[in-house]
């Protein structure tokens, strides 16, 4: 086995660009950067799912880093939540926002993540 990895990029006619060094896909827009993510609970050997999740990224005018987290699926298995994580890269390779137009307005209308931690007292 060799040690080297492979680099895919492929541009849209849009201007979209969809990365993978092999770490991920990275599908950059001209205003954010979209990752699929599995999120992994909280407490390991735990009853919690596993999620799959749409992150979409933005800077503001100070460069400060904006989330945004849509939440695709949630699985008891990390097996079919990496298949399903790799499942939504591949539609964003191939059909780029297109193939997931519905999750990209969604994820776009979701309030940012704070950076800070959030109390609610009723």
């Amino acid at each position: 086995m060799s040690d080297q990895q492979t680099m895919t990029r492929k541009e849209f006619p849009n201007g979209d660009v969809a990365l993978d060094k092999g770490d991920g896909l990275v599908y950059r827009t001209p205003d954010a950067a979209y990752h699929v993510e599995l999120d992994l609970p909280a407490r390991p050997l735990s009853d919690e799912p596993y999620g799959v999740d749409l992150v979409r990224t933005t800077y503001d005018a100070e460069g400060q880093e904006h989330q945004q987290r849509l939440t695709l699926a949630e699985y008891h298995s990390q097996m079919a939540a990496e298949e399903h994580v790799r499942e939504v890269e591949q539609t964003l390779r191939d059909q780029g926002r297109a193939g997931l137009d519905a999750e990209m307005n969604l994820v776009s209308a979701m309030p940012f993540e704070a950076d800070e931690p959030l109390y609610l007292v009723g």
